[in-house]
C-alpha cells in the first residue's frame, strides 16, 4: 500500500544518494518521498481497476442469468471485501461513489437512449441498485449528473422528440428511484436538483412523470382481456405500485379498460356467452365493484 511505500522509498532515497552533505540526502528522502506517493496512488488505482472489472464480471454473469439482485448483493460484496473496498470503510464509499455510482449512471444513461416508455427500464435500475448497494446520496449524484449530461447533449444537437422523451424518461426513472428513500426532505431534495439540471418546474415534472406512468401501467392493461388467470391481477397491483400511480388513479383506468373490453364485444349489438365470460374475468382482474362495472 501507498503507507508502506512511502517511509521505504524515502530510506531508499536517502541512503542510495551519493553526495554526503545533509542538505542532499534530504533532497533525496523528498524525492524518495514523492516516487513513494506515486507508486502508492498508482498502485491504489490499481487494485480499484481491478476491483472495478471484477464487480462487472459478476453483474455480466449474475444479471444475463436472471439472478435476483438481491443474491447478486453477496457476490459483490464478496469482491468488494476481497480488495479491501468494503461497504462503511473510507475507501469502500469513494469506491462506492466513484466506481459503482459511475457504473450505475452509464446503464441510466444507456437507458434514457433506448425506446419510450419501456417497461423493463425501471426494474433493470432497481435490480442493479440492490446489486451494488447503492445509498440514497451516490444514486442522487448519478441522476444529477444524467440531467446535465442530457442539457449538454441538447446543446450539441438533442432537440425535439428525442429530446422530450429522454427527459421524460429521467424524471420517471428520477423520481421512482428517490421514491425509496424514507425520508420525504430527502426525495424533495434529489428531485429538485435533477429538476434544476433540467430546468424543468415542479409542477411540470409532476404531470410528465405522472403522463409516463399512466402510458406504462395501460402496457400493463391490455393483456387483461386475453389472460384468464389471477396472476394478471397480482402483476397489475404490483405494475401500479412499481409504476407511482394512485389508486384513484388506478381505479380510474381500470374502469376505462373495462368500458372499452365492453364496447369492443358489443360491437356487434348483442353480447355472446363468450364474451360474458370475457367481461366476468376482465372485472375481476381489473378489481371492479358493481358500480364501476356498470
Amino acid at each position: 500500500s501507498s503507507y508502506a511505500a512511502l517511509p521505504l522509498l524515502a530510506a531508499f532515497g536517502a541512503a542510495a544518494c551519493p553526495s554526503p552533505a545533509r542538505a542532499a540526502r534530504g533532497l533525496a528522502g523528498s524525492l524518495g518521498l514523492l516516487l513513494g506517493t506515486a507508486v502508492g496512488t498508482y498502485c491504489e488505482k490499481a487494485k480499484r481497476e481491478a476491483a472495478r472489472c471484477s464487480v462487472l464480471r459478476v453483474l455480466a454473469e449474475q444479471m444475463a442469468g436472471g439472478a435476483r439482485g438481491a443474491d447478486i448483493r453477496g457476490l459483490v460484496a464478496a469482491t468488494r471485501r476481497r480488495f479491501g473496498l468494503a461497504a462503511g470503510g473510507e475507501r469502500g464509499d469513494a469506491f462506492e461513489e466513484a466506481a459503482l455510482g459511475e457504473l450505475y449512471g452509464h446503464v441510466l444513461n444507456a437507458l434514457l437512449d433506448g425506446p419510450a416508455h419501456d417497461p423493463s427500464d425501471l426494474p433493470t435500475l432497481r435490480r442493479l441498485r440492490t446489486a451494488l448497494d447503492l445509498d440514497g446520496v451516490v444514486i442522487g449524484n448519478a441522476h444529477k449528473r444524467a440531467a446535465q449530461l442530457l442539457v449538454s447533449r441538447g446543446y450539441s444537437g438533442l432537440e425535439g422528440q428525442d429530446m422530450r422523451q429522454a427527459v421524460d424518461k429521467l424524471l420517471f426513472l428520477s423520481e421512482r428511484a428517490f421514491a425509496d428513500e424514507p425520508s420525504a426532505e430527502a426525495r424533495a431534495y434529489e428531485m429538485a436538483r435533477v429538476r434544476g439540471a433540467l430546468r424543468v418546474s415542479a409542477q411540470e415534472a409532476r404531470e410528465r412523470v405522472a403522463a409516463v406512468s399512466e402510458e406504462l401501467y395501460s402496457g400493463s392493461l391490455a393483456a387483461v382481456a386475453q389472460s384468464a388467470d389471477g396472476q394478471t391481477a397480482n402483476a397489475l397491483a404490483s405494475a401500479s405500485a412499481t409504476f407511482g400511480l394512485s389508486s384513484e388513479e388506478t381505479a380510474r383506468m381500470n374502469s376505462e379498460t373495462y368500458r372499452q373490453i365492453a364496447a369492443d364485444l358489443l360491437e356487434g349489438g348483442r353480447l355472446s356467452s363468450e364474451g360474458g365470460e370475457v367481461l366476468k374475468r376482465a372485472r375481476g382482474l381489473l378489481q371492479l365493484s358493481d358500480a364501476a362495472a356498470s
